[in-house]
């Protein structure tokens, strides 16, 4: 049950669907994605789907985007046109009901982890190399 208090995670993400190769070109490489609970289960139901209708092309990508930076926080395969219509009212469905901290648990949005990058990065602009148990590792 949730306070009637409680800030509803609209307040805080934004939910579209962006077209691959529209400005900005949204590619998967290129943008973050989460792998909660419901973009799995939504991602395994569009694929099976699409394997029994054979493979259709997905119009785009569906974006959450946090109102006060503008950062990607989810980014999966709409799928066909349908599909897409579905996912984004389903998720701008979930925006306007759930709390934040319940929409972040169900789509994997760990802001934790972003303020430590992101602090990560910081220190290293500065010059100063990081190590110790600090340090995140070289992906390369």
């Amino acid at each position: 049950m949730t306070s009637a208090l409680s800030p509803r995670a609209r307040s805080e993400y934004v939910a579209t669907v962006l077209q691959s190769g529209a400005a900005g070109e949204v590619t998967p490489g290129s943008t973050l994605h989460r792998t909660g609970p419901i973009a799995r289960a939504l991602g395994t139901v569009r694929h099976a789907t699409a394997r029994m209708r054979g493979r259709q092309s997905s119009v785009g990508f569906l974006a959450v985007i946090r109102r006060a930076d503008g950062a990607f926080v989810v980014n999966v395969d709409a799928g066909t046109r349908d599909h897409a219509a579905d996912l984004l009212h389903l998720v701008r469905e979930q925006l306007a009901t759930m709390t934040v901290s319940q929409f972040e648990r169900a789509w994997g949005i760990d802001k934790r982890a972003e303020t430590i990058i992101q602090r990560h990065l910081d220190r290293q602009e500065l010059g100063a190399p990081i190590r110790g148990r600090r340090s995140l590792r070289s992906a390369g």
